[in-house]
């Protein structure tokens, strides 16, 4: 049985055990030919305007800790009053179930969400394309591409890199950050949810959990996209509330950056909850050996594993003092998150 296996299993009792509805919607198959699905639950105030939405998952194999911290919520927060929140597990299962940040064609599920706008083309990607991917026939050794990146950095600045490898590609289909050339079943699963949602509620908190950036242990709270719900941001407060550059680049297709068009006839903002936990340098050159193995479809073998077993590490440390402390400040900001909603009073009437 595979994590994901596991994962949605155990998401599925704990909701059985607190009594709310489970719902599954079919996405793909995974290479083992099992049935994967996007789950979801309701819990809280079926009755309220405000719904907190809180997804995992977006990027497969982080999807592990960020279904380990939605189980937390879905078993030991207190229902709250006058507030909804919805916890939507494995955005992505077939990455979950594989072990992949992608789904089974490469696409970075974070970069798909671009509606019907035409992405602009990365032309700086093109040119830096054998430094992101190399095409070598022998797996890259760590220390050439952390000497390849720093010259790099050291020629151009980390926020430019940054920027060119993280904003999303569209034209490099067997490429890192590539964000495909059409909707995905996994966003036109997302689109359901919030479609059902949409019906119910009136105001969206949209949290979608990551892991990768920042420093070992922090989280970061970087607000995408949105109209707002009212005058101020919900999470400005938050101690840990990042401006949007602070660990990511300005990004083309995420989710939280699409709100608006997920809600259309609500009122939406959408943040991205960031767990970090390694040098982003280290995240990358892990994220470049494991799609090297991708391209040339290596499955097997005491190379494939310990290729497998860092990229697992900059997603899902080993270390349970990091997914302890994961747990307990996105607990925090949801029940922060949920005072200044319950204090504050949300636009009343829905404009356009």
């Amino acid at each position: 049985m595979s994590m994901y296996t596991e994962s949605r299993a155990q998401f599925s009792r704990l909701a059985q055990q607190r009594g709310v509805e489970v719902t599954q919607i079919p996405v793909t198959l995974g290479q083992d030919g099992s049935a994967l699905h996007l789950t979801y639950t309701v819990l809280g105030d079926l009755q309220a305007n405000t719904c907190i939405v809180v997804f995992s998952g977006v990027h497969g194999v982080e999807g592990l800790p960020g279904a380990l911290i939605q189980e937390t919520l879905l078993r030991d927060f207190p229902t709250p009053k006058h507030i909804a929140i919805c916890l939507v597990h494995a955005v992505n299962p077939w990455g979950m179930h594989e072990l992949r940040r992608v789904n089974e064609t490469n696409i970075d599920l974070n970069r798909n969400f671009i509606g019907g706008s035409v992405p602009q083309r990365n032309r700086d990607y093109d040119r830096a394309r054998e430094i992101i991917c190399p095409a070598g026939s022998e797996l890259p050794d760590q220390s050439q591409l952390r000497s390849k990146l720093l010259e790099w950095i050291t020629h151009d600045g980390l926020q430019r890199v940054q920027s060119v490898i993280t904003s999303g590609q569209y034209h490099h289909p067997e490429g890192l950050f590539y964000g495909g050339d059409k909707i995905t079943p996994s966003q036109i699963a997302v689109r359901e949810v919030c479609l059902t949602l949409s019906r119910q509620f009136r105001h969206f908190l949209v949290l979608d959990i990551h892991t990768g950036l920042g420093e070992k242990g922090q989280l970061s709270i970087i607000r995408e996209g949105g109209r707002g719900i009212g005058k101020e941001p919900v999470l400005a407060q938050a101690i840990n509330y990042a401006s949007h550059n602070a660990v990511s680049s300005l990004l083309q297709g995420t989710l939280t950056g699409y709100v608006d068009s997920l809600f259309p006839g609500g009122r939406a903002e959408g943040y991205v909850l960031e767990l970090g936990t390694s040098p982003a340098l280290e995240v990358m050159i892990a994220m470049q050996r494991e799609n090297w193995l991708w391209q040339r479809q290596i499955s097997s073998g005491p190379q494939y594993d310990k290729v497998r077993e860092e990229f697992r590490e900059v997603f899902f440390p080993s270390d349970p003092q990091w997914l302890a402390l994961a747990r307990e400040a996105i607990y925090q900001t949801v029940e922060g998150a949920i005072k200044v909603l319950n204090a504050s009073c949300p636009v009343q009437e829905v404009s356009s």
